[in-house]
């Protein structure tokens, strides 16, 4: 049933609980809705995932059973005819879809909010995939359908409306919220990695899939031509992916598998950051750019690739941190080796990184969905 009037609410749709970005930022907006007296349910297509133990204590899960996003709509109606919450909030491109369809479709009062989290016109389909290209087709109208769009950067916002016809002005740019209430705790939990307990080492560290869109192959090459001068410099990669193999045989082929680890997904991020020398991003696209912050939070200096769209705006471009050319291994083994010689001040970083916060997020997003 329906909440008490009196207590506004919000939905949050995500495809599942599988790790990833937007996940990870809509939990950490469940707990700041919560903290403002603000009911939260979690709507997942299909209920699986280890992200489900992170739930705030408070949230209602709603398992709508569709095993895929675009199966979905039905239930979502039936979902929002019958809780009808005041906003509806989803962040993937298909679960956007989903939700303006489903929103309009139930004919209840909910309004409905879309973020956009990528590059939208570098993602169209190139493989002549038919539900892809319907989607790509279906896109601008429903987006235009939405009665908010939240774009995580500038970058996204401009790539979104170029898409879809809608002006900037009317497409909010809310960063995500990256550093929570329990950054202290985290930042602070033990971690065994050998490399990490010795001085003697310098840790360049990474994070996300592994997938050719974070093109960690151009990171383990740059980290070839860095160890060959500095010996004494390690490589960890933290993050799962289909390129896993792919990515340990160019290690084995480079003859520097006793100076990389890729470690698998790390729950808890912070004390490798924080332990780690420099952070580096090389993906050939990013719609935000979280970790790079958590990397800034922490103190650790960050260099990063200039892809579209977040990581320029994150660094304000290249004040926090160095940008260098996408795919450029010898640009970037140079950033890096500079930033190891001369790092930035830490506190600076930390400072910016605060710019991120839960709080201050949250309320950016109270200001657009409930004023």
């Amino acid at each position: 049933m329906a909440r008490a009037d009196s207590v506004p609410s919000i939905a949050l749709f995500f495809p599942t609980f599988t790790p990833g970005g937007i996940e990870r930022c809509f939990l950490n907006l469940a707990e700041g809705f919560l903290e403002r007296g603000i009911a939260v349910d979690i709507v997942v297509a299909d209920r699986r995932g280890s992200f489900e133990s992170q739930i705030p204590d408070g949230v209602r899960v709603i398992d709508l059973r569709a095993g895929r996003v675009l199966k979905s709509i039905v239930p979502m109606i039936k979902y929002l005819r019958r809780y009808s919450p005041d906003v509806l909030l989803s962040g993937h491109t298909h679960a956007n879809i989903v939700a303006v369809w489903s929103t309009k479709l139930s004919f209840t009062d909910t309004q409905v909010a879309i973020g956009v989290h990528s590059t939208p016109s570098l993602k169209k389909t190139k493989n002549g995939n038919i539900i892809s290209a319907a989607i790509d087709a279906i896109l601008p109208v429903s987006y235009r359908m939405a009665d908010h769009i939240i774009a995580v950067s500038k970058g996204s916002a401009k790539d979104i409306s170029n898409v879809t016809g809608i002006t900037e002005s009317k497409i909010s740019v809310i960063y995500n919220p990256v550093i929570g209430p329990n950054f202290d705790i985290k930042i602070s939990e033990p971690i065994e990695h050998q490399w990490l307990q010795n001085d003697r080492l310098d840790v360049i560290i990474a994070a996300g899939r592994l997938a050719p869109v974070k093109d960690f192959q151009t990171l383990i090459q740059a980290f070839k031509i860095i160890e060959e001068t500095f010996p004494d410099t390690r490589l960890i990669i933290m993050g799962t992916g289909e390129q896993k193999g792919y990515l340990e045989d160019l290690i084995k082929k480079l003859g520097i598998e006793n100076k990389v680890d890729l470690i698998g997904y790390i729950n808890n991020v912070y004390p490798y950051l924080n332990r780690s020398d420099v952070f580096a991003l090389s993906s050939r696209l990013e719609g935000f750019g979280i970790a790079l912050v958590e990397a800034m939070a922490t103190g650790t200096p960050v260099v990063s690739t200039d892809c579209p769209n977040g990581p320029a705006e994150i660094l304000q471009g290249g004040e926090f941190g160095t940008l260098t050319p996408v795919g450029d291994e010898t640009a970037l083994a140079s950033a890096i080796e500079n930033t190891l010689l001369d790092p930035i001040d830490s506190i600076k970083l930390v400072n910016r990184a605060m710019d991120f916060e839960q709080s201050v997020i949250v309320n950016e997003y109270l200001s657009v969905l409930f004023n």
